[in-house]
This record gives structure tokens, C-alpha cells and sequence, in this order.
């Protein structure tokens, strides 16, 4: 199987398993740990996060992390997420069930080249919190592997589809659409002067707005169903290939759909042979992360002078990007949801 891209991931909400037992109401009495390890190079990144994770409290490149007089560290066994957590002075075993893993709750996301682990873990009762740091750090341990398209797990910012503005689908412009942005009709258009269509009636021109005002983001779609492995280990996939498709959307319903002038589809496509396996009461699921750039377009209507006569107001375009190494499957273990499931992760402004 050929991934184009190293894994992405995040998740603000847990969502773990309900079975859990650790204590997720009080800020003080729980941490959100997040270990990823980049599988090429043996990179890792261990930080402690609010469960929430709005205030980061430490990071660490290189092995444990001193945190509340103690020390935190995650040793792993294998490449899909399964190992020990340490931390207190008690090991935990990386498992979503408090009962088997002797108190945490985990959930595990990876591919060939990528895993991260998730953990809701009790902090060390009585003792302070630790003073919160920036949370950029903590995607300082992989700054060296932004060229081969890797980014942390700990950067984006997760929001739930009914969090998110609705998104419509867009019509497609009923000309071209030169790479500058704009609807031209003929070869003599330009930027600086769209062509007047020989027309006397209102003729719509759509146009990114404020340079696009562009920011990065990222859909992850749930591709299969569940798999639940009641009797003993288990596998989803059985070597048949699983396709998904992510469609371009805009926040204007009615809108049209223009490129912006950047490298992105109305649709993208995507199939490859993705396993994923687990074991006795583990459930199991695959998914898809693409990569979507967000602009911002104008929709205007001009009479045949040239003149401004109306406009039917800005609005947001969220189009996936044409071919990106960010693009990937991966297996998710115990953080199922249902086939066709799908959040945004906000990764911030600017381009892919």
C-alpha cells in the first residue's frame, strides 16, 4: 500500500470508550496525554495536555517528562499504538478499558509511517497543576520533518461537523476560471479588467475576496464500519481496497465554486487496501484524512456598462487539495464512530 502522506492527527474531545472510569468533569483531577512517534525515523513527541486541550502543561522530545514531582513516559511494543504508560509511580497498559489497563483510558490512531496515543490519565492527587506553556512547542520535536509532509498530532484544533458552518454544495461557474481567480470569458480578459459580457443584463463575477483570506484544514471521513473482535483478535479490511471521496463545500447556498487561484478540486478521490487489526474487545475502523483549503470568494453582479449592480455577499469555500502528501488512510483503534462519520481539524492560516 502507498500512503502520500504521514499522519496527521488530532483530537480535541476523546470520545473514549464508555466503559471508562477516569474522572473527566474536573480540570485538576485529569490530564490528556498525547504520544506520537514518527515510524521512519524513530521521532517522537510526548506532551500533557487540559482534557480539553486548551492549555498545554509540557512537552518532550526525548524520552520522559517531569511533571507534578513525577515522571511521565510512554514506552511502546509495537508500531500500532500497544505499550506501557508511566506515570506516579504506577504503569498503566495503553488500553481503552481502566479495568485492563489499571486506570487510564487510551485510544490509538496509525498507519505504516505514523502512530499517536491517547491517553485521559488521573493526575497525582493533591498536587499542583503545572504552569501552562505555548502550545506551538509541543510540535517543535518534528520540525524537521515538515518537507516529507509530517506534521504533529498536537497542533490542530478538532470541531465537531455540527460545530462547524454548514456547508452547501456549490455550482460549478459557467465559464473557465482562469488560474488568476476570476471568470473570464476570452483570452483578452485580465485580473485588473474582467471582460464585460455583451449582455444588458446583470451577469454574476465571482472573486476571491481580500486575497482569499486563506487558511488550512483538514477533514477526517470514516471509510468502513465498525469491527468489533469479540472472540480473540480481529481484522478490517481482509486486503479489499476501501475508496472515499471528499467534495468541495461553501457557506453561500446558491454560490459558485471558483478555484481561488490555488491547487484544489471540487471532488477528490481516494482508494487503497487498508487493514487494520485489533484484539479481544477491541473495536476497529478505518479512516481518511484530506487535506481542504479554506478561502474566502465574493460574488458580485455587473450590468453590460461595467457597473456594479448588486452582491450577494461574501462567503467561505472549503475545496480539497488537488494532490497533497498530507492525504492518507490510517487505522483507528477504539475511537469508532460510523461509516461516513466526518470533523474538521483546523491547522490555521495560511496555505497548504
Amino acid at each position: 500500500m502507498v500512503l502520500t502522506a504521514l499522519l496527521f492527527l488530532s483530537a480535541a474531545r476523546l470520545g473514549l470508550a464508555t466503559r471508562a472510569s477516569v474522572a473527566r468533569d474536573s480540570v485538576s483531577a485529569t490530564f490528556h496525554v498525547i504520544f506520537e512517534e514518527h515510524i521512519p525515523s524513530g521521532t517522537t513527541g510526548l506532551s500533557v495536555w487540559s482534557p480539553d486541550k486548551s492549555t498545554l502543561y509540557g512537552h518532550s522530545c526525548h524520552g520522559p517528562l517531569a511533571l507534578q514531582g513525577s515522571e511521565l513516559s510512554v514506552e511502546l511494543s509495537d508500531d500500532s499504538g500497544n505499550g506501557v504508560l508511566s506515570f506516579g509511580g504506577a504503569n498503566y497498559t495503553l488500553d481503552f478499558d481502566p479495568d485492563v489497563s489499571g486506570g487510564i483510558s487510551c485510544y490509538q490512531k496509525y498507519n505504516p509511517l505514523h502512530v499517536v496515543v491517547e491517553c485521559l490519565v488521573p493526575a497525582v492527587p493533591d498536587a499542583a497543576l503545572p504552569s501552562p506553556v505555548a502550545r506551538e512547542g509541543a510540535a517543535e520535536c518534528f520540525s524537521g520533518l515538515e518537507e516529507e509532509g509530517f506534521a504533529s498530532a498536537v497542533v490542530g484544533v478538532e470541531i465537531e461537523e455540527d460545530e462547524a458552518e454548514p456547508l452547501y454544495e456549490p455550482e460549478m461557474p459557467e465559464i473557465e476560471e482562469s488560474g488568476d481567480g476570476f471568470d473570464n470569458d476570452t483570452a483578452t480578459d485580465t485580473a485588473a479588467a474582467p471582460h464585460i459580457r455583451p449582455r444588458c443584463w446583470p451577469a454574476p463575477w465571482t472573486h476571491p475576496f481580500n486575497n482569499g483570506s486563506p487558511s488550512r484544514r483538514s477533514r477526517k471521513k470514516q471509510v468502513g464500519p465498525n469491527l468489533r473482535c469479540t472472540n480473540g483478535g480481529c481484522e478490517n479490511g481482509f486486503g479489499q481496497a476501501v475508496s472515499v471521496s471528499h467534495s468541495a463545500g461553501i457557506t453561500l447556498n446558491g454560490g459558485t465554486w471558483i478555484s481561488g487561484g490555488y491547487s484544489v478540486s471540487i471532488t477528490k478521490e481516494h482508494s487503497s487496501v487498508m487493514n487494520c487489526a485489533g484484539e479481544g474487545g477491541d473495536e476497529v475502523c478505518v479512516w481518511h484524512s484530506q487535506p481542504h483549503q479554506r478561502y474566502q470568494a465574493l460574488r458580485q453582479e455587473r450590468d453590460c456598462h461595467g457597473n456594479f449592480v448588486r452582491s450577494s455577499g461574501r462567503y467561505w469555500i472549503d475545496s480539497p487539495m488537488s494532490n497533497h502528501r498530507e492525504a492518507y488512510f490510517y487505522c483507528v483503534r477504539n475511537h469508532c464512530r460510523h461509516q461516513g462519520a466526518s470533523y474538521w481539524e483546523d491547522h490555521g492560516s495560511g496555505t497548504w
